[in-house]
């Protein structure tokens, strides 16, 4: 993404869900202790991007801007609650990149569409993250899109997905669509259900799915066994209280059961797990 060609934010850009966000964190931590530790490592990130979610809906800086603007107003907290709550792996390579000087510059790279290892690109992402939810604009049909340019990019900011997940559509005559959430901006879009969202392959035959209804109801792991790249799902359906950025975190047995099949992650998630 050129962060420079962005059009101007909407003023009535929704303001995230950041207290259904920590209930989920607060929830799947009674049920998941595998997933204790990224749990309470996003528990305490939502906290920092919500203060930077509310400064950049105060601030709008313009997307020259962005990368000085997350350096001097939100990357030296993430940089404390991971040191806090995180591994020290990660704690140690935010604090090195802030003493060193270099986290404006990580994150232009990473806004500039530039795929940083998960150590370096730990902070930009987090850093940017809620500023990208606040200020990008509601994409349109990815199709038309100029970032990605296809129906497997964030028509927003032309990233990939992070994860898929189905709604309950109100309507029982209809199947709730499926729909994708980019792992650079947080906006969704709606993609065809039969397709693999890493290289469009849409024959069915060309899919890996591990599930375990009993013990992660609304979670899936599919991979195409085309390309070797996996998605988490998350169903909505099967449990409301579900909020899927967070639901995934919970998913890393059924990932781990398709990483040792070889397949991999289109994008990992912001602890670098995928």
């Amino acid at each position: 993404m050129n962060a420079a060609t962005q059009p101007p934010a909407s003023m009535d850009r929704p303001r995230g869900r950041w207290d259904a966000r920590r209930r989920r964190c607060d929830q799947l931590l009674q049920h998941y202790p595998h997933a204790a530790d990224m749990l309470s490592l996003q528990h305490a990130l939502l906290e920092v991007q919500q203060q930077a979610f509310t400064a950049a809906l105060a601030d709008r800086p313009q997307p020259a801007c962005w990368p000085a603007w997350t350096e001097q107003v939100v990357a030296r907290s993430i940089a404390e609650a991971t040191r806090a709550h995180g591994p020290a792996a990660l704690a140690a390579a935010a604090q090195g990149q802030l003493h060193r000087g270099e986290a404006a510059g990580l994150a232009a790279r990473w806004l500039a569409g530039e795929v940083l290892p998960p150590l370096l690109g730990y902070l930009p992402r987090a850093s940017l993250q809620p500023l990208l939810e606040a200020l990008l604009p509601p994409g349109g049909d990815p199709a038309d899109a100029a970032p990605g340019g296809d129906a497997r990019h964030c028509p927003a900011c032309g990233g990939l997905p992070q994860l898929s997940y189905v709604a309950d559509g109100g309507d029982p005559l209809t199947t709730a669509p499926r729909r994708l959430l980019c792992a650079r901006c947080g906006q969704d879009w709606v993609f065809a259900r039969t397709a693999c969202p890493a290289c469009g392959e849409s024959a069915s035959a060309q899919r890996t799915v591990f599930a375990d209804d009993k013990r992660f109801p609304p979670l899936s792991a599919a991979a195409c066994d085309g390309c070797g790249c996996y998605l988490v799902g998350v169903d909505l359906r099967r449990d409301r209280d579900a909020v899927p950025e967070i639901d995934e975190l919970a998913a890393l047995p059924l990932e781990l059961a398709l990483q040792e099949r070889g397949f991999r992650k289109i994008v990992p998630n912001l602890m670098g797990a995928g």
